[in-house]
C-alpha cells in the first residue's frame, strides 16, 4: 500500500494504471462480500443487508488487503460505512488507534 499526499492509502487497481484510495479498495471489497454495490460511501453495511457473517469476512479480507485487524467491537461504535471504515483502516495502518494489532 501506497500512501496519498493527504495521507490516506492506494493500491493499483486491477490495469496498474492507477492508485486505488483506501475507500475504493474497501468498496470493492463490501460489493464482493455482500454481493451488492453501495449506492454511496456513506451507507451503513448493515443497512445493505449485512449479516454478522458477513462482517466477519469483511474484517479478514481486510486484514489480508491492508494488513491490519479491525476490532469487531469497534464496528458497533460507529456508523459502519466505507467512509467511516475506510478511516478507521487509515488509523490503525498509521498507528494512530489504541487498539492497533
Amino acid at each position: 500500500m501506497a500512501r496519498t499526499s493527504n495521507g490516506g492509502s492506494t493500491a493499483e487497481d486491477v490495469t496498474g494504471s492507477r492508485e486505488l484510495s483506501t475507500s475504493e479498495v474497501l468498496e470493492n471489497l463490501w460489493t464482493s462480500v455482500l454481493g451488492v454495490a453501495p449506492a454511496n460511501h456513506d451507507e451503513d453495511l448493515f443497512d445493505l443487508g449485512a449479516t454478522s457473517l458477513a462482517v466477519v469476512r469483511l474484517i479478514g479480507r481486510v486484514r489480508d488487503q491492508f494488513g491490519v485487524e479491525v476490532p469487531l467491537d469497534e464496528l458497533f461504535r460507529i456508523d459502519v460505512t466505507i467512509t467511516n471504515m475506510a478511516g478507521l483502516i487509515d488509523d490503525l495502518m498509521e498507528g494512530r488507534h489504541s487498539d492497533v494489532r
